[in-house]
C-alpha cells in the first residue's frame, strides 16, 4: 500500500529509526486490510501468528490507512508480533494535509463529535474481540498515540491486554488512568498541549497513589505528535522517536514471556 509520507507542520515534528529497526516515513508498507469482526482493520507480520503475541496499535486522528502510523506498524512486525491496527472512525480520519493551519474549533465541534468515547470505544472492543477469536494470541500489548491513547486506558483496565503504551496521549481523563491494572508505559513530549505538564503531574500522582506498574519518559526538543509523525532531519526528535519505538517494544517484551 502506497501513499505518499506527509510530515504535518515542522514545530516539533519527528523521526525514524534505524537501530533495531528502519522507521522511516516514506516507502510502502508491507501488511494488508482486512475485515476483522466487522472492523477494517490494517495488519501486519501475520507471518507471527504463531508466536501467540501481537499488538493492538491504536492511531492519532490519521487512521489506519496513514502510511507513517502503517510503516509503524510494520516495524512492531519486524520485532515478532502480530500487529492489528482497526479503524477507529468508520472511514473518517483526519486528513493529514488538513494540519497545517487547522481550525480547532471545527475539529472540536464538527469532526470529535462523531468520534466520542461511546461511539469509538465498542470499535475498540470488537477488534479485540476479534483478535483473540482469530489468532489467539497469548499476549497483547497495547499502544496508543494521540487520540488511541485513552482507548489503550481503558482496555488495561480489562484482562483483554497484558501491557501497554501511550504516546503524546490526547483525551485521556484521570478517571481512565485510576483505573488501569495493567504495565503502563507513557512517552511524552515537551511542549504537549494535550497532554500537559500538569496532567502529566496528576497522572503520575494517581498511578503512584493506586500503586501501578508504571514507567514515563518525557522528551525535550519535540512536540505533539513526535513518535509517528518526525522530522528526521532533526537529530533531537529522530532520536526521541527512534526510542519511542525501541522502548515500547522494550516494555512489552518485559512482561511477554514469549520473547
Amino acid at each position: 500500500m502506497r501513499k505518499p509520507a506527509i510530515t504535518p507542520r515542522p514545530a516539533g515534528a519527528l523521526p525514524q529509526t534505524p537501530l533495531l529497526f528502519w522507521l522511516g516515513t516514506t516507502g510502502e508498507s508491507v501488511g494488508r486490510l482486512i475485515d476483522l469482526n466487522g472492523v477494517e482493520t490494517y495488519i501486519s507480520g501475520e507471518k507471527n501468528a504463531s508466536s501467540k503475541k501481537a499488538v493492538l496499535f491504536l492511531t492519532d486522528v490519521f487512521g489506519h490507512k496513514y502510511i507513517n502510523n502503517q510503516l509503524l506498524a510494520d516495524e512492531y512486525a519486524k520485532a515478532g508480533y502480530l500487529v492489528v491496527v482497526p479503524d477507529l472512525f468508520k472511514g473518517d480520519p483526519r486528513s493529514p494535509d488538513s494540519v497545517p493551519g487547522a481550525d480547532p474549533n471545527e475539529l472540536r465541534t464538527k469532526w470529535l463529535p462523531n468520534h466520542t468515547p461511546e461511539i469509538t470505544r465498542p470499535i475498540v472492543e470488537k477488534a479485540v474481540e476479534g483478535l483473540k477469536k482469530e489468532y489467539s494470541p497469548e499476549f497483547v500489548g497495547t499502544v496508543g498515540y494521540c487520540f488511541g491513547a485513552r482507548y489503550v486506558l481503558q482496555q488495561l483496565a480489562t484482562d483483554n491486554v497484558n501491557a501497554g503504551a501511550i504516546a503524546h496521549p490526547s483525551g485521556v481523563t484521570i478517571e481512565d488512568v485510576r483505573a488501569v491494572r495493567k504495565p503502563l508505559l507513557i512517552i511524552g513530549a515537551e511542549t504537549d498541549g494535550a497532554y500537559t505538564p500538569e496532567l502529566q503531574k496528576q497522572t503520575e500522582d494517581v498511578l503512584r497513589e493506586i500503586k501501578a506498574t508504571y514507567f514515563t519518559t518525557l522528551a525535550s526538543g519535540v512536540s505533539h505528535g513526535f513518535a509517528v509523525r518526525g522530522d528526521i532531519t532533526n537529530p533531537i526528535v529522530k532520536f526521541a522517536k527512534e526510542k519511542a519505538l525501541r522502548d515500547t517494544v522494550d516494555w512489552f517484551n518485559a512482561f511477554n514471556s514469549r520473547k
